[in-house]
């Protein structure tokens, strides 16, 4: 059960990975944040529903228990029939199913014989800062973007909803979203006062 979940978990994911790359035109670097950032959101998309549905499968719960209406048959949607829906690059359409599988024959455990236990501690005590060092290199994470860079975002896309969305709903979200970026930017420039401002000429 939990091995199904975890599949819906790394489907979501790699598909994230994916829009990413054909967006950038494969033109992006994928950092560690980024990688994060795309975990986060692709288990906020594994719904209850879906949890419940894999519960259901394993025999832990009764049908009357699962909303199976509810169940998003995205889940289970190979890369490949994934992709197919939609005008991409054909070298992105290439070895899909490779990747999609990329992980399957990776060994997630080991049985170690006593002595490569004890060759692991005895090297681990003679270098004890060596997995340190190791934390120490971590990638260096992408700037944030400034507020400028931000507020003109939030222009951008207001812009483009006004012309390309049908619901309004939709165009007046991003709208307070403008706002919000707007004030921090005003908020930004505001000048800081002195001491001088509040005593009497």
């Amino acid at each position: 059960m939990d091995q199904s979940v975890i599949k819906s978990l790394k489907g979501r994911y790699r598909r994230k990975m994916l829009t990413e790359l054909i967006e950038t035109d494969g033109k992006v670097s994928i950092d560690m944040l980024q990688a994060v950032n795309f975990i986060s959101k692709a288990w906020k998309e594994v719904t209850a529903a879906t949890i419940q549905h894999y519960f259901h499968h394993a025999g832990l719960c009764s049908s009357q228990t699962v909303e199976m209406d509810q169940f998003d048959s995205k889940d289970n949607l190979p890369l490949s029939e994934w992709i197919s829906q939609f005008n991409t690059p054909d070298n992105f359409n290439k070895d899909l199913q490779s990747y999609e599988n990329i992980d399957e024959d990776v060994a997630t455990t080991d049985s170690l014989t006593d002595e490569q236990i004890v060759d692991l501690v005895s090297k681990s005590k003679e270098n004890p800062n060596n997995d340190d060092e190791k934390d120490d290199q971590v990638d260096e994470a992408e700037s944030p973007p400034t507020i400028q860079q931000a507020l003109d975002a939030a222009k951008l896309i207001e812009t483009f909803l006004l012309f390309n969305q049908d619901d309004s709903t939709t165009y007046l979200d991003m709208n307070r979203i403008h706002k919000i970026i707007q004030n921090k930017y005003w908020h930004s420039k505001k000048r800081q006062t002195k001491l001088t401002d509040y005593m009497c000429k």
